[in-house]
């Protein structure tokens, strides 16, 4: 009994906050969807996306890739969308150009500036992906 009562007067109280803090104080992170490119055959939707994560840190152009019937969803934690993220590039030392589908299985991102070493996926599902700079 003296333990389900230090629960309910310690533990649920701090989770209680902790809960209501995320609330209030919400996610970090905004993205803002630049263009939207859905496949020649209606199947697949790829997404460049500005992230914005305040004023301590720059923006970031990225490509997120979904079936043409699905949404994404952003993260609870940080506001972010990363699922099915394929391609992220720091907006100071570079900039997405274009988005654009060659074909219902080709996906071709432009872009121009350095973007280093940043990891890229060549493929999704059954997309290549094309990047040219």
């Amino acid at each position: 009994m003296k333990k389900l009562l230090i629960v309910i007067v310690v533990i649920v109280p701090i989770l209680a906050v902790f809960w209501i803090g995320s609330r209030v104080l919400g996610s970090t992170c905004g993205e803002q969807v630049v263009s939207e490119e859905t496949s020649p055959d209606g199947r697949y939707v790829a997404v460049w996306m500005r992230r914005n994560c305040g004023a301590t840190t720059a923006f970031a152009d990225h490509i997120n890739m979904r079936m043409a019937d699905q949404k994404f969803q952003a993260s609870y934690w940080d506001g972010t969308m990363k699922k099915n993220e394929v391609f992220i590039l720091d907006t100071s030392y570079a900039r997405l150009t274009r988005l654009q589908w060659e074909g219902s299985r080709k996906l071709v991102v432009e872009y121009s500036g350095s973007v280093g070493n940043l990891p890229r996926a060549n493929s999704w599902k059954d997309i290549s992906i094309d990047y040219r700079h």
